[in-house]
């Protein structure tokens, strides 16, 4: 997630974020980057050896030296690779550049859809994406995001629904809109009505 928030900007030395297309730039180098250092350990590249006081092979570890618009990293990783060579790559959003950037790289997407011919419809589109970017459809999974109400009858899951609206307390809400919209909804709290059922 490439997010959207100043807030989170003000945490690596920025007064507000990068425009939304930086961000996507920025995000695909970055998995550019990632990939190679992932990569700077081979399979079986750790050999401990006591007697010689070896704990790898130098012959199988290797530096990345990327040098690019956003990132200059020399590596190699810390780390060694993990037994699946690479972690899973999940990515969530919705915008066109998010599209771009998940049909060529995502193993697991997170898509939240308003209902179930849209969520129909996403599904279908993307996979003809992935495909169109030289992918086979089966190499990225969908992963929806829903909130199931479960119960009896519609009506029953309906009254559930309500109940848990009525929980969510106004101002959490507000908190939780801002945070999303990256604009502070407090500018405006007098405008803002609470009727008596709960709800904005």
């Amino acid at each position: 997630v490439t997010s959207v928030s100043d807030a989170e900007a003000h945490n690596f030395g920025r007064a507000e974020h990068y425009d939304h297309a930086t961000r996507y730039d920025r995000a695909a180098e970055y998995l550019d980057v990632v990939r190679q250092l992932w990569d700077t350990w081979e399979e079986n590249a750790i050999a401990p050896d006591k007697a010689a006081g070896t704990y790898g092979d130098p012959a199988k570890v290797h530096y990345a030296d990327h040098a690019g618009k956003w990132f200059d990293v020399k590596g190699p990783l810390s780390l060694p690779r993990p037994p699946q060579g690479h972690p899973v790559l999940i990515q969530a959003g919705a915008s066109g550049s998010f599209q771009d950037l998940a049909t060529r790289n995502a193993e697991v997407v997170f898509a939240v859809y308003p209902d179930i011919d849209r969520a129909k419809a996403g599904y279908r589109g993307f996979k003809d994406d992935v495909a169109a970017a030289g992918r086979s459809p089966n190499a990225v999974k969908i992963l929806p995001g829903m909130v199931p109400i479960i119960a009896d009858s519609d009506d029953a899951a309906a009254d559930l629904l309500g109940e848990l609206d009525a929980l969510v307390e106004p101002l959490a809400g507000l908190s939780f809109m801002s945070g999303s919209m990256n604009y502070d909804l407090a500018d405006h709290a007098t405008r803002i009505r609470v009727s008596d059922d709960g709800m904005l």
